[in-house]
């Protein structure tokens, strides 16, 4: 095995060479930076400077037949390496005004062009993207055509995980409309997600009981979502939190 520089490495060595704070003789740690910062690749030994900036995140381990040349091109072709992650804001438009946000301040915007976003997601996996959520606003209501893009993303592979962020206001509802389809009730809802490549569903909450409810200006909408995550699970979606913490509400 060889190492190089991460591409983070290499942003940090370019830096610190630039600036005169990485020198030869100095420690073993700046002397291996610099050696890969001018030759692009050296032999792994198990040395403890290695094996720190193994742990930093500043080199990494590469197979044999890497070279340098490629090494060199990878540093200045490929400046999203540690992108893991693409949230799509889709609309700014929501049927709650909770307490915390700052939504009411920003433009009332849906997208217009989700071809256009489609486009995006095909570089964005090429690149080996594989994580999406979808947030607003409340895209679930509002975001007209962010169903069908998860779909054509979905599609591109079955380890691809996309997350709709919602405040729940679809639990417990019949005959209700969601992002321009009509659905009879809250399992057609869940099973058209899970059809159409969600695979899983994050939940806003301030607090428990009252504490979440006061902070959305929604009386049971905690007690809703509390039930409704075995049903989600029992779409085959996987339920999950997204905690706001804000000083006064620490203690519940």
């Amino acid at each position: 095995m060889k190492l190089r520089l991460s591409y983070f490495g290499w942003m940090v060595t370019r830096h610190l060479a630039d600036t005169s704070q990485l020198r030869l003789g100095v420690s073993p740690s700046d002397d291996l930076l610099l050696d890969l910062w001018t030759g692009a690749l050296a032999p792994a030994s198990g040395s403890l400077a290695e094996k720190q900036l193994l742990a930093d995140g500043l080199i990494e381990l590469v197979d044999d037949s890497i070279g340098k040349e490629q090494t060199f091109l990878r540093c200045r072709r490929n400046p999203f390496e540690h992108l893991t992650k693409i949230i799509f804001e889709f609309t700014t438009l929501c049927n709650f005004n909770c307490a915390h946000c700052y939504n009411t301040r920003v433009p009332r915007l849906t997208e217009a062009n989700p071809e256009l976003l489609a486009q995006a997601a095909g570089t964005f996996l090429q690149m080996g993207i594989r994580r999406f959520d979808f947030i607003g606003g409340e895209v679930s209501r509002y975001g007209n055509g962010w169903l069908e893009l998860a779909r054509q993303i979905r599609t591109r592979g079955d380890d691809i995980v996309i997350s709709l962020y919602t405040n729940g206001w679809w639990l417990e509802q019949s005959h209700f409309q969601a992002a321009g389809k009509e659905y009879a009730d809250t399992w057609e809802y869940l099973v058209d997600l899970k059809a159409n490549g969600v695979s899983h569903v994050v939940f806003s909450l301030d607090g428990q009981g009252e504490l979440h409810d006061a902070s959305r200006h929604h009386p049971g909408l905690y007690r809703r979502i509390m039930s409704g995550l075995a049903q989600i699970r029992q779409a085959g979606l996987e339920p999950r939190v997204s905690l706001l913490i804000r000083p006064k509400w620490s203690d519940s």
